[in-house]
């Protein structure tokens, strides 16, 4: 075998993400709303793909955590909620907090928007008009 294309090979495997120590300076978390008009789904995912500490979707004081995953998703049937989402990995924590309101904005064929409101502290809450599906990632918490 030609000792060139052993190097390569080599090379793009300790390239390859999921071959990573987890790494919280180098790791993203993100969150992503979809709603089909009938059902909403909340999904946190990481770039690169890392196991996590700890993963959390809330709904109110319905709250989902999961410990030892690479990713997680929760669904529900409610057009407005308040929803926290929170995520662990060596001490590092993420998050993001918001009320949010479902709607389809479309006239003739369907547009689904999320009405959110994200607390702000010592301020007013911020207001944003997320169109779906909307990814994002989360904000490193102190």
């Amino acid at each position: 075998m030609d000792p060139r294309l052993v190097a390569v090979s080599l090379l793009l495997l300790a390239a390859t993400p999921s071959c990573q120590e987890p790494n919280p300076a180098r790791t993203v978390v993100s969150l992503q709303l979809d709603w089909d008009g009938e059902q909403a789904w909340v999904y946190i995912y990481t770039t690169p793909r890392v196991r996590m500490d700890n993963l959390t979707i809330a709904f109110g004081n319905d709250m989902l955590r999961e410990p030892g995953v690479y990713t997680l998703q929760r669904a529900t049937d409610a057009v407005e909620f308040s929803l926290t989402v929170e995520a662990e990995l060596l001490g590092v924590f993420w998050g993001f907090s918001g009320n949010i309101i479902l709607e389809d904005q479309g006239l003739e064929e369907p547009e689904y928007h999320a009405l959110v409101e994200i607390p702000v502290e010592d301020s007013e809450p911020r207001e944003e008009d997320w169109g779906l599906p909307r990814s994002r990632p989360l904000e490193r918490l102190p």
